[in-house]
């Protein structure tokens, strides 16, 4: 038998004639070439992560901070899905800041990615990632933007799926002047420095509700804070997670239970200021020993619903005061700006020094009873003079009651910006108005600053028409108690007369 050598392997197969045996040779041509039918299945989602927006922000603002931090979120990503399906695989694609979502807290972060697995879920892959620690995503947090707040992946899809419970006000101890200073300071480091600032509150409120993060979570909205005369006020809102089982449910009670806080991480917080701005030393003696919040009169300004203060707390007596404001600027230009809407400038001064003098123990009334323009001459300085009037609500909780001397002081330091941008349109109203919603235009800075700018404060002096009105109850009570009084004297006065002179009294002496 001749052998022929040959350079290759081949082979002709003839397709089968019948349908059956067709599909018998496709079949076991997939196995010749071990092709298979059976594919990895690849899970698109995202997770939501805490920390400020701000933080996020400064973090995608750079490339190579989005790659970093990209980087990171994929190592522990992997490590948590590899803990039920070790061939897993995860591909990070984008950051996105939750800056100014559709509903819901401006709060964190989303990060969108895909794992590729045999066996693994949507939610068994969500499952792995909410129950880890994020090792490498909180290393670079604290090595790159000195964040000491461990970053976690949130039970919700995002900030839409939350559930408000309500957004609340609650005091804190300590001197007014020195919050002023304080968070005018920690501003002029920016808006995320003010973020960072309220962190460590936003942990202390956060452990007070919920602990675990499982039913409640907390924001802290520093744009709403107040700083006014009687407090600062801080500004949170409580979030419930969907399908979560809360308890309580309205925001009295979650204020009992805020209220119990002894604020541990602020008040470590606190003790190292001295240390992160040294200009604060200047004012070390009013720091606070220990920040606490306390016990605010009730009804909730946020929510319309809400039981009013001054329904449950009338004013008993009236403290009314007048007193002239001295608006710097042209007398001709403040002249034209009156005329043509002293409205909107009335409206101005108003809002601006009620939000002021604002204590949820008074029950506060500002007007404006006139105005007129000044001309500079060596003892006035040139602008718009206006005469307002204070009156000064005392309820039965009220405290301490500004003399007039401490209200001048406190109407000068009022935010006249809406009054100022007036002055400069000749009087034309800004399209979003000047009245808006109590407490939700406040500055988280007060910005009442003397400047020589025109349309600024200048000055403020009292009118010397300051009296103190009663209410009609409290003087129907007064009237009252005078006749009282007065009939009482009456009779002691009878019987004392009366037992001094006894002869007139029949029987008293004996006849001879």
């Amino acid at each position: 038998m001749k052998m022929h050598p040959r350079a290759g392997w081949s082979c002709a197969v003839q397709p089968p004639q019948s349908s059956l045996l067709q599909l018998l040779a496709l079949v076991l041509m997939c196995l010749c070439t071990h092709i298979t039918f059976v594919k990895a299945a690849v899970v698109d989602t995202n997770v939501w992560l805490s920390a400020p927006v701000q933080v996020w922000q400064t973090i995608a603002s750079t490339p190579e901070g989005q790659y970093a931090i990209k980087a990171a979120a994929e190592i522990d990503f992997t490590t948590a899905v590899k803990s039920l399906d070790n061939s897993a695989s995860v591909t990070v694609k984008a950051l996105t800041p939750y800056v100014s979502p559709s509903s819901g807290p401006a709060y964190g972060a989303d990060i969108s990615f895909s794992v590729t697995s045999d066996s693994l879920s949507d939610s068994q892959v969500l499952s792995a990632v909410r129950s880890s620690t994020l090792p490498n995503i909180n290393s670079f947090l604290a090595n790159n933007v000195g964040l000491a707040v461990l970053v976690k992946a949130l039970g919700a899809d995002g900030p839409s799926a939350m559930v408000s419970v309500g957004q609340m006000l609650l005091p804190v101890t300590g001197s007014t002047f020195f919050w002023q200073v304080l968070l005018d300071r920690v501003a002029t480091e920016g808006f995320s420095a003010l973020s960072l600032f309220m962190m460590p509150l936003q942990i202390d409120v956060q452990a007070a509700v919920d602990v675990a993060v499982q039913s409640y979570f907390v924001e802290m909205t520093p744009a709403t804070n107040q700083v006014n005369a009687s407090s600062l006020y801080v500004s949170y809102i409580v979030w419930a997670f969907p399908g979560a089982e809360v308890s309580p449910g309205t925001s009295s009670g979650l204020e009992e239970l805020v209220r119990k806080s002894t604020l541990p991480e602020f008040n470590s917080y606190m003790s190292t200021l001295k240390d992160t701005y040294p200009d604060l030393q200047a004012y070390s003696d009013l720091f606070p020993t220990e920040v606490r919040f306390w016990t605010p009169p009730s009804g909730n300004p946020f929510d319309p619903d809400s039981t009013n203060p001054n329904a449950d707390l009338p004013a008993l007596v009236n403290d009314t005061g007048d007193y002239f404001l001295l608006f710097r600027g042209d007398a001709e230009t403040w002249g034209q700006v009156w005329e043509h809407n002293r409205l909107a400038v009335s409206a101005s001064i108003e809002s601006a020094i009620e939000k002021r003098l604002h204590r949820r123990s008074f029950v506060n009334h500002v007007s404006v009873l006139s105005a007129k323009t000044v001309t500079s001459d060596l003892e006035h300085i040139a602008g718009l003079q206006v005469l307002c009037r204070v009156v000064q609500g005392i309820t039965r909780i009220s405290s301490h009651l500004w003399s007039p001397e401490e209200m001048a002081s406190l109407l000068l330091q009022g935010d006249y910006n809406a009054t100022q941008a007036l002055y400069y349109s000749g009087g034309s109203v800004p399209p979003e108005g000047l009245m808006q919603p109590h407490a939700a235009v406040v500055q988280p800075i007060p910005l009442a600053t003397v400047q020589d700018a025109p349309g600024t404060l200048a000055t403020t002096r009292l009118s010397y028409d300051y009296s103190v009105r009663l209410s009609k109850a409290v003087v129907g009570i007064i009237s009252m108690a005078a006749v009282i009084v007065g009939i009482s004297l009456v009779v002691i006065i009878i019987a004392v007369g009366l037992s001094f002179c006894p002869q007139h009294i029949g029987g008293g002496t004996n006849m001879k």
